[in-house]
């Protein structure tokens, strides 16, 4: 189903969590067992953008299939322990394809711990804050030097593929990155790199908005 075929006025009613969606995504692209979804997951790099446990893949598989959304079938393999194979089914592709659409096209809350920071920052000294931000800010210069260079490989990658083909990407060499989804890839990381760029940018006239203004705002003198 193309995502411009699901309605959002009959989209299913079906509720998935990021963990039942990331199972629900790999079995989408093909028959998985549990283990196999473990590897891609560390393989493919999804961890760079996503928060899921090993326990999490096997909890949802189960829910998933109670719920009807995937199928799942014993698999024997010659001298090998039987393995349960899931396929999505045609309910689940459905629910699917209208939760991607809606993740498309609603923007992300963006919920933070570090927004409470902000507006209790003035039970910090001066110092205290500027040093608290200033080793923020080197965090963030620290993950998007390491973006910024997938993302510049990616930009490389013919060229790298024939001259360093055991490059990481993660943990992935580059000789191993899938051509035809180079776009998919790519844009995966430069979104985080872009949104970086623009939190560095701000932090850094945020910090320099407190040196230059003493009582900013009502702040404690050390």
């Amino acid at each position: 189903m193309r995502l411009s075929e699901v309605s959002t006025q009959n989209e299913p009613e079906e509720h998935l969590t990021p963990s039942y969606l990331t199972v629900l995504h790999f079995i989408a692209n093909g028959p998985k067992y549990g283990y196999q979804i473990i590897q891609l997951l560390k393989k493919r790099n999804y961890r760079e953008w996503l928060d899921i446990k090993d326990s999490a893949i096997y909890r949802s598989l189960h829910q998933l299939e109670k719920r009807g959304l995937i199928t799942g079938k014993l698999q024997k393999r010659p001298s090998q322990t039987a393995q349960r194979v899931y396929t999505i089914t045609k309910w689940g592709q459905k629910v699917y394809s209208t939760h991607i659409f809606k993740i498309l096209s609603q923007p992300p809350p963006s919920r933070s711990l570090f927004g409470l920071g902000i507006s209790a920052l003035t039970v910090l000294e001066r110092d205290q804050l500027l040093h608290a931000l200033s080793t923020y800010r080197d965090q963030l210069y620290q993950r998007c030097k390491y973006l910024r260079n997938i993302v510049e490989t990616l930009e490389k990658i013919t060229t790298i593929r024939k001259s360093e083909p055991n490059r990481l990407i993660g943990k992935t060499p580059v000789s191993q990155i899938p051509i035809k989804n180079l776009g998919v890839i790519h844009a995966l990381f430069e979104r985080p790199y872009s949104l970086l760029q623009a939190e560095i940018q701000w932090l850094d006239k945020f910090i320099q908005r407190i040196k230059v203004n003493p009582d900013f705002p009502e702040l404690k003198l050390a």
